[in-house]
């Protein structure tokens, strides 16, 4: 073999590599897409649910005459937040999907309702835990 052709093989079998990996790449997008949009339709569908049941539960307690402590407070307003921006993002996606790949704007839209959702179940899921905590050892008082 003379120097050209194995550059050229070279050059081959480089190409080839690049060719698979955008197509590997285009085939996990696709994947991580389906799955985000499944997923913000399941906490879109169910989340109003699960709100709903522990702002029951709050109103049990109410009648019951306890109170409320301030991180369970705070974990029920940051839920309630994550449902309303989660069934934000759960819209904005069902239009970017209705409108084409052509409305770069709706996908963008999409994109950052996504996010802002994402954001805020990571908040709700850290006064959560605050209130999870507060309750367990007794010093969450309530109000």
């Amino acid at each position: 073999m003379s120097f050209l052709s194995n550059l050229e093989a070279l050059w081959q079998k480089d190409e080839a590599w690049v060719i698979n990996f955008f197509a590997t790449l285009k085939k996990d997008a696709a994947i991580v897409e389906a799955d985000a949009v499944a997923a913000m339709a399941w906490l879109s569908a169910h989340g109003s649910e699960i709100a709903a049941d522990v702002t029951a539960l709050v109103a049990v307690a109410a009648k019951l005459g306890l109170g409320l402590p301030p991180p369970v407070s705070a974990a029920l307003t940051g839920l309630n937040l994550a449902v309303a921006l989660v069934n934000q993002a759960a819209s904005a996606a069902a239009a970017a999907k209705a409108s084409g790949s052509t409305d770069t704007t709706a996908l963008v839209q999409a994109a950052q309702a996504g996010v802002q959702a994402y954001n805020q179940l990571k908040a709700a899921q850290v006064l959560t835990s605050t209130a999870q905590a507060a309750v367990a050892t007794g010093t969450a008082t309530a109000q």
